[in-house]
């Protein structure tokens, strides 16, 4: 799911009225992961770019899922966060301190679902060359921002 449908989940107007739940099978989730930089800053597919947006939505969400569901675990996966202007270095650190979002600097290798729980298995190599292997009810992919063609003349 990307950072924009689970937007929509969220709302109280969304699918699911608000109710954090998997959209596949409706259970409440217990631990989700959100990662960064999917489709940007990759020169082979034309957007080597950072979208500078995208850290701060997944903090957002981070939080705003935890308000729906108490006890949620929320992780975010990046490669660096980019929390400038604004206060966004603020937010960024209330959100560890106060809301207990975890951050994982790493690159995801590979995502799998566990047929049984329809959980999803992921594994992603640590700075220090490392690999760790996590379950987690959903993950919320940060997809980079690319303007129109028509934008950029």
């Amino acid at each position: 799911m990307t950072s924009l449908q689970f937007e929509r989940l969220l709302s109280a107007s969304g699918p699911t009225m608000g109710h954090l739940a998997r959209p596949s099978d409706h259970v409440e989730p217990k631990k989700i992961a959100f990662v960064q930089c999917v489709g940007s800053r990759d020169a082979a597919k034309g957007n080597h770019y950072c979208s500078a947006v995208c850290c701060m939505y997944a903090t957002k969400h981070a939080i705003i899922a935890q308000e729906h569901e108490p006890g949620l675990e929320t992780k975010v996966f990046y490669m660096d966060v980019r929390a400038y202007g604004k206060d966004f270095e603020k937010y960024y650190e209330r959100a560890k301190i106060q809301h207990g979002v975890k951050y994982q600097k790493a690159m995801i290798s590979s995502v799998k679902e566990d047929p049984n729980t329809k959980n999803l298995l992921v594994k992603y190599r640590n700075p220090d060359g490392s690999f760790s292997e996590e379950e987690f009810d959903m993950l919320i992919l940060s997809v980079g921002l690319k303007p129109q063609p028509a934008m950029l003349t």
